[in-house]
């Protein structure tokens, strides 16, 4: 006598990778979230060095106009500067480099109320590859990588940033 094989459980499955995904998502998500709140806390000491007060600090700073969306991972805020720090957890692609580019180009489009500030950019990476952090560098952004307990400005001496005016 032949057993009979169970009958193909494809919606079992589906749900299976379904809950796979959105775990995968809740992971990455949340180490995307504990990276940026690593850098945020050390980005108004870290320009304080280079004579740039911030006192104001936001972690995912997201804005929509015309059915787009431009989202900053952590801004900081001064009188005269604003600060915009795209984080990633490895910092290895020139395309991020590219994306902070162009959205600081559309910035004050976004966030009207910082025109009259002077607005720099930075490139964060817990682990930094393939020479992105002298690309960014090349850009004009300033680079933050890791530094014992907080992080640490990684720039070339006499580096000079871009600044982007409304």
């Amino acid at each position: 006598m032949r057993k009979r094989r169970a009958p193909y459980k494809a919606d079992r499955v589906k749900a299976q990778i379904t809950e796979i995904r959105e775990r995968v998502a809740y992971l990455t998500d949340g180490w995307g979230r504990f990276v940026e709140g690593l850098v945020q806390p050390c980005v108004p000491e870290l320009f304080k060095t280079l004579g740039i007060e911030l006192s104001e600090t936001a972690e995912s700073r997201k804005k929509h106009k015309d059915d787009d969306t431009l989202e900053v991972d952590v801004l900081a805020v001064g009188d005269e500067h604003v600060v915009a720090v795209s984080v990633k957890t490895t910092l290895s692609r020139k395309d991020d480099v590219d994306d902070l580019e162009r959205d600081l180009g559309r910035f004050f489009d976004f966030f009207p109320e910082y025109r009259g500030r002077r607005l720099l950019g930075a490139m964060a990476g817990i682990t930094v590859r393939g020479g992105v952090d002298r690309y960014a560098e090349s850009k004009g952004f300033y680079v933050l990588t890791p530094a014992g307990h907080a992080m640490k400005l990684a720039n070339s001496k006499g580096f000079k940033p871009r600044v982007w005016n409304a």
